[in-house]
């Protein structure tokens, strides 16, 4: 999914204690998907970006991902 436009993590049954990221709020301003050199290189990340210029990278593997519809 190339234009991700919200995440929620992690993705589990237990939804009270989800979390939901979505660009225009709270600050952010893009959300993608990276790779990582190193021996993590197979494993995909998302990397969230703010306006405050915080990153936060969380695996990919403990998202549910939402683009456009």
């Amino acid at each position: 999914m190339e234009n991700i436009k919200s995440i929620n993590y992690p993705n589990t049954l237990r939804g009270d204690y989800q979390s939901y990221i979505t660009v225009g709020e709270e600050g952010c301003i893009k959300i993608e998907k990276i790779y990582k050199n190193g021996e993590m290189a197979a494993i995909g990340w998302i990397r969230v970006e703010y306006e405050n210029g915080n990153v936060a990278e969380i695996k990919e593997s403990i998202c549910d991902l939402h683009g456009e519809l």
